[in-house]
């Protein structure tokens, strides 16, 4: 299995999500100097995901699940997903 299927198969949370778009900015910028890279990161598009595999996962099953009503745990998604956007 090569490095990018290893990565995808496994969930990121934003922290290292966020990890990863600095690396691939560092090198953007080592490769194309800070123009070049500018250039590129202006006319980018930019996916960061969170909170999706509380949702796509099988999630009735857990313990946590079940201990909240569908609208508390979406609550709680939510409070989660919040409160790691305000962190970083």
């Amino acid at each position: 299995m090569g490095y990018w299927s290893r990565v995808i198969s496994q969930v990121i949370n934003l922290k290292q999500q966020l990890w990863y778009f600095n690396e691939a900015e560092k090198q953007l910028r080592s490769n194309l100097g800070k123009t070049g890279a500018e250039r590129i990161l202006s006319n980018s598009v930019y996916f960061f995901s969170i909170g999706g595999n509380d949702y796509t996962t099988d999630s009735r099953t857990s313990s946590i699940y079940k201990s909240f009503t569908p609208e508390d745990y979406v609550a709680m998604v939510v409070g989660n997903i919040t409160a790691a956007l305000e962190v970083n």
